[in-house]
């Protein structure tokens, strides 16, 4: 499928209108950096361009002030009604907190919480590797037969966490359910998690809702080929814009109607491509809506606490009395525009209203890491035992009194007398507020910022260049990518690699650029060790890597929230001390428990030592080349000064945030030191141990900033 002639600039060839619309207002944004880039690589640049478009000129011409970073992406709002600039990350309008965003790309935990709050959804068998936290008594190739007699072909098979019908399977027979089986038992299925559900009678629907009201609902219609008697069904399909991993997954489909790729059809012929109704089908229509309608929608806001998300729903009456398929938190409003020209006239405003007029509230964030503490692999065992339990008690003596994730709340939830429910895998608490609305919380993911903020925390190269351009300190770094990115600026290849290596010297870091908890950090020390590393990245299916040159100073990582530090420490390294007669093995089984062998067994190879090696008398060495409390570090609690406090109010007033944990190195006051990176959830176990203030403060000020949020 590769290198063909059509491909290389599809979009300057198959789509010249749209290209030259768009290149035509990057071109006119003067400071923007790889304007050809940007349009020429794949579609999801053309959306943000076309977004940006019509959101730039709503705040044109509303006199509002905005910036637009150099690489396209991240477009800051400067309103009079906020304190501090509104966030968007490309397509992601961060109108929703992130604690929704999260619940929504997991199709498990929405349909529970819809299900609980009585809604109606397809009955569904989750399919899952065997001690997954998700496992049922019965799930296993038996189980699957005995719940599709129950329900009957034809079934949809969904990953959990897949979007934009990727993955999405249809089984007809029970010939095709064997064979998804046995793919799915080799690891060969999209994702872990699977959800099998069976396929509901009906019309399908989307609808688009934002802060109570419908803005659009649509019929979704199969996707149509037609052909012209002289064009292959393969650049038909890429004249659609079809990626190339989606033209894979139609091969099957069109052998079935007894079609070829390189077949041209005859014209005015018809072809279906897909096993089902996607967002490509230009004969979508506009179809009215009532209030009932509105209402339902409403509701559904109101289980989640959402404020923008569009609804898939299949009904054979009125949408209301439908089964809910799905909730999108960034629903394709780019196609819902083509559908509906009234729809793209009230669009963009409604947006700019909601993030920059008087019914924006600060917006919402945290996204969740395992603020248990504890590393992933033990907090989901734990989990997993705690599936039958049926009240708080059982799961904190269980987890031997570990609080972690949403039970770091419940005694204060629990003083106020709010009604709550937790999931019962421990991940979901639903508090119940007195407007009628619910606050969800996402594991750690108090809810306290936007999801586009999140967006671009996750990303270690966009952050560290939002604070370059805010002149905050940052170490230098580059991005180490397989294939070209809107991100370069240079040919990022083994040469620039080296060439950077020269100018900022060794060691270098090198780590993923959307890792979290010390996960895949490396510390390079020469140019061997580099070249292996790139070596091996290659060769592997990782996304981007970020090289970061090294500051030398110690690790401390400070919390804030509204305009006050609640804790700043150091971290802390795992680190043994030389005898002269015990080995490095034996110093750390004396010293340390759960320690990840492999990782420091790396290390100690990087600088010529073994777990065999002794160390001279008094040598202190760090087993591992991060400080981070998931890999085994600890903490020295430290006092932060106004000056401090007034250096982190700058980075959250630069960003719109309310709350994070900043990592900063430095070599005397923390507001002097270099940002390494902002965490969107940080890690508090460390702290809670080393600080009885902080275990006590720390969730009596969460939950006073959710009541003062919600008002009460």
């Amino acid at each position: 499928m590769k290198n063909k002639p059509y491909e290389k600039n599809l979009h300057q060839i198959l789509n010249r209108d749209k290209y030259q619309e768009n290149l035509g207002y990057l071109q006119s944004l003067k400071f923007l950096k790889n304007k050809d880039e940007l349009l020429q690589l794949y579609n999801p640049r053309f959306p943000i361009a076309v977004a940006q478009k019509y959101l730039i000129a709503e705040l044109e011409k509303r006199k509002i002030s905005y910036s637009l970073d150099p690489y396209g992406y991240c477009l800051r709002i400067f309103s009079p009604n906020r304190e501090t600039p509104h966030l968007m990350h490309g397509i992601n309008f961060g109108l929703n907190a992130t604690s929704v965003v999260k619940i929504f790309k997991d199709k498990i935990l929405t349909n529970e919480i819809l299900r609980q709050d009585g809604f109606t959804l397809p009955r569904e068998y989750i399919l899952e590797p065997k001690g997954n936290i998700f496992e049922t008594p019965v799930n296993n190739y038996e189980g699957l037969l005995q719940f599709t007699e129950k329900v009957g072909f034809p079934l949809i098979v969904k990953p959990n966490k897949g979007e934009r019908g990727n993955g999405v399977m249809l089984l007809s027979n029970l010939k095709e359910l064997e064979q998804f089986y046995q793919e799915y038992s080799n690891g060969l299925f999209d994702e872990k998690i699977a959800v099998i559900q069976e396929k509901v009678k009906g019309n399908e629907y989307r609808v688009i809702y934002l802060d109570g009201e419908i803005l659009l609902t649509y019929m979704k219609q199969p996707f149509t080929l037609v052909g012209d008697g002289k064009t292959t069904l393969e650049k038909l399909l890429y004249l659609r814009n079809l990626k190339e991993e989606a033209l894979e997954e139609t091969k099957g489909i069109l052998a079935k109607q007894g079609y070829l790729l390189t077949d041209i059809p005859a014209k005015d012929t018809q072809i279906q491509p897909y096993q089902f109704i996607n967002d490509l089908s230009e004969q979508d229509q506009e179809v009215p809506f009532t209030e009932q309608d509105q209402e339902f929608l409403k509701k559904i806001a109101k289980s989640f606490g959402a404020r923008f998300f569009g609804l898939d729903i299949i009904s054979e009456g009125a949408i209301h009395e439908g089964s809910i398929i799905e909730l999108n938190a960034k629903p394709d409003v780019l196609w819902a525009r083509k559908i509906s020209p009234e729809f793209n006239t009230k669009f963009w405003s409604k947006i700019i209203d909601a993030t920059t007029g008087t019914k924006d509230k600060v917006i919402k964030k945290n996204d969740s890491s395992f603020d248990a503490g504890i590393s992933e692999e033990e907090f989901e065992r734990k989990v997993h035992s705690l599936i039958h339990l049926q009240n708080k008690t059982e799961i904190l003596n269980a987890s031997h009194g570990i609080k972690h994730g949403v039970f770091i709340l419940l005694d204060e939830i629990e003083k106020s007398g709010f009604p709550y429910t937790i999931d019962e895998y421990g991940f979901v608490m639903t508090i119940q507020l007195p407007s009628g609305k619910n606050r969800i919380i996402y594991n750690a993911d108090y809810g306290f910022d936007s999801s586009s903020l999140r967006r671009i925390f996750e990303d270690k190269i966009y952050t560290s260049k939002i604070l370059r351009n805010g002149k905050f300190p940052v170490p230098n770094d580059m991005i180490i990518i397989k294939d070209r990115s809107s991100y370069s600026t240079t040919s990022n290849n083994t040469l620039a690699c080296l060439d950077f290596a020269k100018k900022n010297g060794y060691p270098l870091i090198f780590k993923p650029n959307d890792g979290s908890l010390g996960v895949g950090v490396q510390k390079i020390f020469n140019q061997e060790q580099l070249l292996k590393a790139l070596e091996d990245y290659n060769a592997s299916n990782k996304g981007l890597y970020l090289l970061q040159q090294y500051i030398p100073g110690k690790d401390y990582r400070v919390i804030y929230l509204d305009g006050e530090i609640l804790a700043a420490y150091e971290r802390i390294p795992p680190k043994v001390v030389g005898n002269g007669i015990s080995s490095i093995g034996q110093l750390i089984d004396k010293d340390f428990q759960d320690l990840e062998i492999n990782k420091i067994t790396t290390y100690l190879q990087q600088q010529n030592l073994s777990l065999d090696s002794v160390l001279p008398q008094d040598f202190e060495f760090n087993l591992l080349p991060t400080a981070n409390i998931a890999t085994g570090g600890f903490v020295r609690e430290v006092q932060a000064t106004e000056t401090d406090r007034l250096f982190l109010e700058r980075v959250a007033k630069y960003f719109g945030a309310r709350y994070f944990g900043v990592d900063i190195l430095s070599n005397g006051e923390l507001a002097d030191g270099v940002i390494l990176e902002i965490n969107k959830s940080p890690i508090t176990k460390g702290i809670s141990t080393a600080s009885e203030k902080f275990r006590t403060n720390y969730p009596k000020k969460i939950w006073d900033t959710i009541k003062k949020d919600e008002g009460f």
